[in-house]
């Protein structure tokens, strides 16, 4: 899933530096928002495209600007209020949100319908629980995630104990490794658009 999310990431701005920044649409968006979410603004600054990234700042710029000017609104979260879930207003993340959420589904129905084979399933991370969210409530995706939690969850217990002066058992370097493999699980790499 995080792969996925990463090369549509990276075709997006392809194009987008390449021929869709200069829509008005694309400076419009960006003006509305105030500019992209930190993941975002860092893949943008990465292209080390110039003009690109001087032009979307100027709109975010002017954005802000005028969101500055105006009174807070009392309707749906924008950009600028602090409370807005960082993110939900990046119109990168907007455009490549259809991306994710079919992504997810394919892979929930290759799943559960025998295109991945049983047998790949157990102890594998198919999904970081960012991109389980997308996927069905009591799906095999979650429940096999589930499983994968469990047993990290069980690893990092034995090497929490494994700390205690009495303890039968001393914590192990690979019981340690297993922090690292909990944090992969739950927020992957990227992790979800938003």
């Amino acid at each position: 899933m995080c792969r996925v999310v990463r090369g549509a990431e990276a075709r997006f701005w392809d194009l987008y530096a390449y021929e869709a920044f200069q829509d008005p649409d694309a400076h419009r968006a960006v003006r509305e928002t105030a500019g992209y979410c930190a993941r975002h603004v860092t893949q943008l600054e990465a292209l080390r495209e110039v003009f690109v990234s001087a032009s979307m700042a100027l709109a975010a710029a002017e954005g802000a600007l005028g969101a500055l000017a105006r009174p807070r609104s009392r309707g749906p979260l924008r950009r600028s209020e602090p409370t807005a879930r960082p993110g939900a207003w990046c119109p990168a993340c907007a455009d490549l949100g259809g991306v994710e959420r079919d992504a997810a589904r394919t892979l929930e129905r290759l799943v559960d319908e025998g295109g991945i084979p049983a047998e790949r399933l157990d102890g594998a991370e198919l999904i970081c629980f960012d991109h389980a969210t997308l996927t069905e409530p009591g799906g095999t995706l979650r429940g096999q995630l589930a499983g994968v939690l469990e047993r990290r969850a069980g690893e990092l217990r034995r090497f929490i104990a494994g700390f205690d002066h009495a303890a039968p058992e001393r914590a192990t370097a690979e019981q340690g490794a297993s922090a690292a493999a909990t944090w992969g699980a739950l927020r992957g790499d990227p992790g979800r658009l938003r």
